[in-house]
């Protein structure tokens, strides 16, 4: 059994939803980057919603892919959001801080609801950038 599972969905908009299953540590953090690069990034596609429910631990490391995409996504006008956090992802992203920071919803209906609004140019207010 693999150690994370990826599982990507397009929406009927232009976004990607990734669902992670599994352990986000410093070895399985390179099969995701190298994904978000090759899939996505690499075509100037900066929309993305993570579903981490699945996830069963997360390292800093893992933690760290997502400070570094924010950063990258922030510099191209893009935007994360993330669902449904596994207690383990909510440990983690409190523990660094990065609960005050992330965009956080509560399931993916209400994160595809708020991409679809967002892609349609409307005004978030709220939304961290």
């Amino acid at each position: 059994m693999k150690q994370l599972e990826i599982d990507v969905e397009k929406p009927p908009f232009d976004a990607a939803l990734i669902n992670l299953k599994g352990i986000l540590n410093t070895v399985t953090v390179v099969e995701l980057e190298s994904l978000v690069q090759k899939e996505f990034l690499r075509l100037d596609k900066y929309y993305f919603i993570f579903n981490l429910s699945g996830i069963t631990s997360i390292s800093s490391a893992g933690a760290g892919f997502f400070i570094k995409l924010l950063s990258t996504v922030g510099e191209h006008k893009g935007v994360i959001l993330f669902t449904q956090l596994s207690e383990q992802s909510k440990e983690m992203f409190n523990l660094l801080g990065l609960s005050a920071v992330l965009n956080i919803t509560p399931d993916t209906k209400t994160a595809k609801n708020i991409m679809e609004r967002i892609l349609q140019g409307e005004i978030i207010k709220g939304l961290k950038s």
